[in-house]
């Protein structure tokens, strides 16, 4: 097996490096949520686009 290393810790990293991080998880967080968001065109509306 390999040896895989989780990823350290937010609360271990250094302050800046835990802003960092902080930051763009919320960052992260928020583009998922407005993409859940967003309404998709669904499959009528692509195909009427067409015409």
């Amino acid at each position: 097996m390999a040896s895989h290393m989780p990823p350290p810790r937010i609360s271990d990293l250094p302050r800046e490096e835990r802003l960092d991080a902080l930051y763009r998880r919320a960052a992260n967080d928020r583009a998922r949520y407005l993409a859940a968001r967003t309404r998709r065109p669904g499959l009528l509306d692509r195909f009427l686009q067409l015409f």
